[in-house]
């Protein structure tokens, strides 16, 4: 029984990838870089989701 929910979500769930990943969004924040750091924008992001 396990075995058939396992092999159910192994067909569910186990797409193929669409191809490497990209990273568009690489150098979005540069313009940030003098004014945050790392930890400081994770800070911000946060208070942004919290709020939403």
């Amino acid at each position: 029984m396990v075995e058939e929910f396992v092999e159910y979500l192994y067909a569910k769930y186990n797409r193929p990838r669409q191809g490497a990943m990209r990273f568009e969004w690489q150098g979005a924040l540069e313009s940030l870089r003098e004014q945050y750091t790392s930890v400081q924008l994770q800070h911000e992001i946060l208070k942004e989701w919290e709020s939403s």
